[in-house]
Protein backbone atom coordinates (compact mmCIF):
# COMPACT_ATOMS: atom_id res chain seq x y z
CA UNK A 1 0.00 0.00 0.00
CA UNK A 2 1.05 3.60 -0.27
CA UNK A 3 2.51 5.47 2.47
CA UNK A 4 1.18 8.99 2.46
CA UNK A 5 3.86 10.69 4.94
CA UNK A 6 6.34 9.60 2.12
CA UNK A 7 3.77 10.55 -0.79
CA UNK A 8 3.18 13.76 1.30
CA UNK A 9 6.77 14.35 1.25
CA UNK A 10 7.20 13.58 -2.64
CA UNK A 11 4.45 15.71 -2.90
CA UNK A 12 6.33 18.63 -0.86
CA UNK A 13 9.26 18.07 -2.74
CA UNK A 14 7.82 18.28 -6.11
CA UNK A 15 6.58 21.58 -4.97
CA UNK A 16 9.51 22.86 -3.90
CA UNK A 17 11.50 22.04 -7.75
CA UNK A 18 7.98 23.86 -8.95
CA UNK A 19 8.70 27.11 -7.02
CA UNK A 20 12.47 26.47 -7.56
CA UNK A 21 11.92 26.75 -11.46
CA UNK A 22 9.45 29.61 -10.85
CA UNK A 23 11.88 31.96 -9.12
CA UNK A 24 14.19 30.77 -12.10
CA UNK A 25 12.14 31.80 -14.34
CA UNK A 26 11.28 35.24 -12.68
CA UNK A 27 15.12 35.72 -12.40
CA UNK A 28 15.54 34.77 -15.70
CA UNK A 29 12.70 37.41 -16.83
CA UNK A 30 14.14 39.63 -14.19
CA UNK A 31 17.50 39.63 -15.92
CA UNK A 32 15.77 39.95 -19.45
CA UNK A 33 14.09 42.93 -18.17
CA UNK A 34 17.23 44.63 -17.02
CA UNK A 35 18.93 43.93 -20.57
CA UNK A 36 16.03 45.27 -22.44
CA UNK A 37 15.53 48.66 -20.24
CA UNK A 38 19.28 48.55 -20.47
CA UNK A 39 19.67 48.44 -24.44
CA UNK A 40 16.18 51.12 -24.22
CA UNK A 41 17.92 53.13 -22.02
CA UNK A 42 21.21 53.11 -24.74
CA UNK A 43 18.76 54.09 -27.54
CA UNK A 44 17.05 56.63 -25.78
CA UNK A 45 20.52 58.19 -24.92
CA UNK A 46 21.81 57.50 -28.28
CA UNK A 47 18.17 58.98 -29.92
CA UNK A 48 18.81 61.97 -28.08
CA UNK A 49 22.70 62.42 -28.84
CA UNK A 50 21.02 62.29 -32.55
CA UNK A 51 18.37 64.99 -31.79
CA UNK A 52 20.88 67.25 -30.10
CA UNK A 53 23.51 67.15 -33.25
CA UNK A 54 20.23 67.85 -35.38
CA UNK A 55 19.55 70.96 -33.26
CA UNK A 56 23.11 72.23 -33.39
CA UNK A 57 23.24 71.46 -37.21
CA UNK A 58 20.01 73.42 -37.48
CA UNK A 59 21.84 76.11 -35.44
CA UNK A 60 24.63 75.86 -37.59
CA UNK A 61 22.66 76.30 -40.91
CA UNK A 62 20.57 79.11 -39.76
CA UNK A 63 23.52 81.51 -38.68
CA UNK A 64 25.34 80.26 -41.71
CA UNK A 65 22.15 81.56 -43.72
CA UNK A 66 21.46 84.93 -41.62
CA UNK A 67 25.80 85.18 -42.56
CA UNK A 68 24.78 84.89 -46.29
CA UNK A 69 21.92 87.27 -46.20
CA UNK A 70 24.35 89.57 -44.64
CA UNK A 71 27.19 89.16 -46.98
CA UNK A 72 24.51 89.11 -49.92
CA UNK A 73 22.92 92.27 -48.48
CA UNK A 74 26.53 94.18 -48.06
CA UNK A 75 27.38 92.98 -51.54
CA UNK A 76 24.29 94.48 -53.35
CA UNK A 77 25.03 97.68 -51.13
CA UNK A 78 28.66 97.97 -52.41
CA UNK A 79 27.29 96.86 -56.40
CA UNK A 80 24.90 99.81 -56.05
CA UNK A 81 27.50 102.41 -54.59
CA UNK A 82 29.98 101.15 -57.16
CA UNK A 83 27.62 101.56 -59.90
CA UNK A 84 26.97 104.92 -58.65
CA UNK A 85 30.34 105.79 -58.69
CA UNK A 86 30.93 104.55 -62.35
CA UNK A 87 27.66 106.68 -63.35
CA UNK A 88 29.87 109.68 -61.70
CA UNK A 89 33.14 109.07 -63.34
CA UNK A 90 31.37 108.26 -66.94
CA UNK A 91 29.81 111.84 -66.32
CA UNK A 92 32.67 113.34 -65.19
CA UNK A 93 34.32 111.70 -68.49
CA UNK A 94 31.80 113.16 -70.69
CA UNK A 95 32.25 116.74 -69.23
CA UNK A 96 36.33 115.91 -69.64
CA UNK A 97 35.57 114.57 -72.87
CA UNK A 98 33.67 117.61 -74.06
CA UNK A 99 36.08 120.09 -72.53
CA UNK A 100 38.84 118.78 -74.18
CA UNK A 101 37.01 118.68 -77.95
CA UNK A 102 36.31 121.92 -76.96
CA UNK A 103 39.55 123.24 -76.59
CA UNK A 104 40.53 121.25 -79.35
CA UNK A 105 37.96 123.12 -81.92
CA UNK A 106 39.46 126.54 -80.06
CA UNK A 107 42.95 125.52 -80.58
CA UNK A 108 42.20 124.74 -84.19
CA UNK A 109 40.15 127.64 -85.38
CA UNK A 110 43.15 130.20 -83.68
CA UNK A 111 45.47 128.07 -85.52
CA UNK A 112 43.56 128.10 -88.53
CA UNK A 113 42.69 131.83 -88.04
CA UNK A 114 46.67 132.35 -87.52
CA UNK A 115 46.07 134.06 -84.22
CA UNK A 116 48.41 131.67 -82.89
Amino acid sequence: MFEYGALAALSTQLEIYRWGDHYQQMREIHRANAEADLFNQQMIAAYNGVVQKFNNLLSDVERYDEEMKSLLFERDRKITELERELAEVRASKAESDQKVQNYARERIRRIMSGKE
